[in-house]
């Protein structure tokens, strides 16, 4: 039973007189959750196979189909925009905070497209809140809720 061919049940032993807190939704985060949390590829996806894939997709700026690796988590495609992509290449290397990868995203889309302004940080971090958030969702990122440590 605790060690079938597929796994359906998972389960988590702890002290009794430990008392949890719910685990809130990436979707429920606030500022701060955000702030403290590393931002992993899925390691099915860290595969030079993908990468290329990958490398195709922004190089010839198209969608990247990333559900085409994980098909279990998402019933049709799960597509990125090619600069999204582009901004997410760096997780094939190493996690990152979500400041760094929003610097990164307004180093790739620096403009707003409907104005033709310069993108504020602000408008940066809630674009790249959004499509982590649609990527966790299907697991191809995993967003790990780290705890500020003060020195």
């Amino acid at each position: 039973l605790l060690n079938p061919v597929h796994r359906l049940i998972d389960f988590w032993c702890v002290n009794g007189k430990t008392s949890l807190q719910p685990i809130k939704s990436v979707s429920a985060w606030d500022e701060n959750d955000w702030q403290s949390a590393k931002i992993h590829l899925n390691p099915q996806l860290k595969t030079e196979t993908v990468k290329q894939d990958l490398l195709l997709s922004i190089e010839n700026q198209r969608y990247f189909i990333i559900s085409q690796y994980i098909t279990l988590t998402a019933m049709g495609n799960v597509e990125i925009e090619s600069n999204m992509a582009a901004c997410l290449l760096c997780l094939w290397e190493e996690s990152k905070t979500l400041t760094e990868l929003v610097d990164r995203w307004q180093k790739i889309q620096p403009l707003n497209l409907l104005t033709l302004k310069e993108i504020t940080p602000e408008e940066a971090k809630k674009q790249m809140i959004n499509i982590l958030i649609k990527l966790e969702n299907f697991l191809y990122i995993l967003i790990e809720k780290t705890e500020k440590t003060i020195v």
